[in-house]
């Protein structure tokens, strides 16, 4: 009952089943290593995506529980970008040891070219 309402769907990923809140589970719980569950998690997901809803849709959204999206800002920014040739993840970029990636936790958008392409 907030921002995804605005979104043509939603779908919520997780690595339990939930019973009384619609989740699609990817993977188990990390046992040790959080961060490798982290990259497992994102990885399945990914596929998840390839295969269920590539075709569904242009541009896919990650985001947290606690992230908030202006839902008509992120439209209006994406609608000159062609989503089958744009490569970009839109978020907010880390460095980290001469690694950038996208920060999960603020979210991050990508077309379906950038899916195709990972």
């Amino acid at each position: 009952k907030t921002w995804g309402s605005r979104c043509d769907k939603t779908i919520y990923i997780s690595e339990v089943q939930n019973d009384t809140f619609p989740t699609i589970k990817v993977c188990d719980p990390p046992e040790k290593n959080p961060h490798s569950f982290l990259w497992r998690k994102t990885r399945n997901t990914l596929e998840l995506l390839y295969k269920e809803y590539m075709d569904e849709f242009d541009w896919f959204m990650k985001a947290d529980d606690d992230t908030y999206v202006f839902v008509n800002n992120l439209r209006r920014f994406l609608r000159d970008k062609d989503p089958e040739t744009n490569m970009e993840f839109y978020g907010k970029a880390f460095n980290l040891t001469g690694k950038v990636y996208n920060s999960g936790g603020g979210g991050y958008v990508f077309g379906k070219g950038a899916l195709r392409r990972v």
